[in-house]
């Protein structure tokens, strides 16, 4: 499988200059009004006399998945065997352009006919296809040519802002946190499977509408992880986004003639297919996951209705055609190799625990509801009975109700927790539900004294978090640990100005000020690794490139000075960018 761009970074806020080598190509379309910015002075290209010039556009969109297309179509799989002179080089230039969002790629030494536009627009949709990180790349592709061939690939972009970017890349770290050191491949495959159930809805709203086509995102690895919604492309390209993040090979799997997309992933050497948008019930219900198409095989697979996909690999392996999870309901949580889940029958509602294949109940009641379903929040399991939202911790075996429905319009069929400590419940009078509607209530501590909030580290790395709650004369007067999701929580914080200092090693210790008062008070914090003065959760080249800036003209101050300050002068030079450098280069690493 070829990697992919889904690890989180920097993305570039302004159309990058494109480099000399792409003015020539990119003059001749000037003409035809194609935006280049460039001048004629930068080029000393001589056209043949009389030769043809002009550009023509390609509309890619029913070959690029994230486009609401089905892949290159199987009856052209000769298409596989290009007319053009080093086609690997040239798909590997068209994949670090799109990386780049240059705009331009000269491609004249290809030599491609007027011709072979089409297996260049294939091999276009190709990489989008191969990548899901590149939903940000137009479905379309331009050409400029001049006489009989085709010198000069055009791209463009989608229009995502700095915020957009943010709110994508939490959402990845967001995912891929709930992976830990020790997981099995398999393990790290279900988390990310429910996750993805749990926390996007399908876009059924739209279908039944006929306005899909007006919602561009729902077939996208954004649409999917950011807005919520998605149709199955935006589901398959998002698993396999959050799969590949974790080193787990996966690839999109499409069927024409069902018009439906899903996965193929490898566990332990074998391949299986995953199906999460039919494992995500229609009309949403908040909080439920099903298993039933989670690790099939091909066989298994076309005994639950999948026919027509065309792969390169078999999945021949049976051993989950039948295993334990597939009646189950609700989230399966995994945490240090138990899993947790729930079990509704007519003997109640029963909270169990799997360890290996011991099978043990933590919880249960004598009430059934059939329709209680499980989320986790860090350390915190929640669940649902028909008129309660109940949280217990993993180490406890009592839960307490922090939620109870008494609007009279029905019961609870339906409860998810996310992030922000709010829960949406799905109230109606029936299980056969018309809508995906929901009522979101906060489950925020609101008691005068209580401070929380959620610590990210981007990167993961590291141990337990460390939150203090320090007074004027630097003596620490509370002090908790945060859960594995980075939230936290103090209470009976006396009035008062403090500093809140948080600590994780590595990353370098922050501090805010904190006013404690009569209301609750909720404050966020992020820490960074050394030497990560972007804040993406790595050390590289583009760190080393603001520390040189910085050198040139000081931009770093407060935190990301402390960041940026690797050597710990209080200051940031030379030799903390060499520091950096050796870190990159894989010797004298920072921690």
């Amino acid at each position: 499988m070829a990697e992919n761009s889904v690890k989180s970074k920097k993305r570039k806020r302004f159309k990058k200059l494109v480099s000399m080598s792409l003015l020539a190509c990119l003059l001749w379309t000037s003409v035809l009004n194609v935006d280049a910015k460039v001048e004629a002075s930068d080029t000393d290209v001589t056209m043949a006399d009389g030769a043809e010039e002009g550009f023509e556009l390609v509309d890619i969109s029913d070959m690029v998945y994230q486009a609401g297309g089905w892949g290159i179509p199987a009856e052209e799989a000769w298409i596989q065997q290009y007319a053009i002179r080093d086609e690997a080089g040239l798909k590997a230039e068209i994949r670090q352009a799109l990386l780049n969002e240059a705009e331009a790629l000269d491609v004249r030494k290809y030599d491609l006919l007027l011709e072979d536009w089409n297996e260049a627009a294939k091999l276009v949709a190709e990489v989008i296809n191969e990548d899901p990180g590149l939903f940000y790349v137009a479905p379309i592709m331009k050409y400029s040519y001049s006489g009989e061939k085709i010198v000069c690939l055009l791209f463009e972009y989608g229009n995502y802002l700095e915020a957009d970017w943010q709110a994508y890349d939490e959402k990845i770290e967001q995912a891929v946190s709930l992976v830990t050191p020790g997981m099995t491949d398999e393990e790290k495959a279900l988390v990310l499977h429910d996750y993805l159930a749990q926390n996007c809805a399908y876009a059924y709203r739209e279908y039944l509408d006929g306005t899909l086509d007006q919602h561009r995102e729902v077939f996208s690895n954004y649409g999917a992880l950011v807005e919520g919604r998605a149709v199955c492309q935006g589901y398959a390209v998002a698993y396999d986004c959050l799969l590949r993040t974790v080193g787990i090979n996966s690839f999109t799997c499409v069927s024409r003639e069902m018009n439906h997309a899903w996965n193929i992933i490898q566990i332990d050497g074998q391949w299986y297919h995953v199906d999460v948008t039919w494992d995500d019930p229609v009309w949403n219900t908040e909080g439920m996951v099903r298993h039933e198409y989670f690790l099939l095989s091909d066989a298994e697979m076309r005994a639950r209705k999948h026919y027509g996909w065309a792969s390169d690999v078999t999945c021949t392996s049976a051993k989950y055609d039948s295993y334990w999870w597939r009646e189950i309901d609700s989230q399966i949580a995994v945490s240090g190799g138990s899993k947790y889940y729930i079990i509704s029958d007519e003997k109640g509602d029963q909270l169990k625990v799997r360890a290996g294949n011991t099978v043990s109940t933590k919880y249960s009641n004598s009430m059934p509801w059939f329709c209680s379903y499980l989320s986790r929040r860090g350390d915190t399991l929640y669940f649902n009975d028909r008129q309660n939202l109940y949280a217990m911790k993993l180490s406890e075996s009592t839960p307490k109700a922090v939620y109870t429905y008494t609007g009279g319009n029905g019961y609870i069929y339906g409860a998810m927790v996310y992030e922000d400590k709010t829960a949406r419940l799905n109230i109606s009078t029936s299980p056969y539900r018309t809508n995906d509607n929901y009522i979101t209530v906060s489950l925020k501590n609101t008691t005068p004294g209580t401070v929380d909030g959620i610590v990210k580290c981007p990167g993961n790395k590291g141990g337990q978090i460390t939150v203090q709650v320090i007074n004027g004369a630097g003596q620490t007067v509370y002090e908790t640990g945060a859960d594995s999701s980075g939230e936290y929580e103090l209470q009976n914080v006396a009035s008062g100005t403090y500093t809140l200092r948080v600590s994780r090693s590595p990353y370098v210790t922050r501090e805010y000020s904190l006013i404690a008062g009569s209301q609750a008070v909720t404050m966020d914090a992020e820490l960074r690794l050394p030497g990560d003065v972007t804040g993406d959760g790595t050390v590289d080249a583009r760190d080393k490139k603001v520390i040189f800036s910085h050198m040139e003209s000081p931009l770093l101050t407060g935190y990301e000075l402390q960041v940026g300050d690797v050597d710990g002068s209080g200051r940031v030079d030379a030799r903390d960018k060499k520091i950096i450098y050796n870190h990159i280069a894989g010797y004298g690493l920072l921690w």
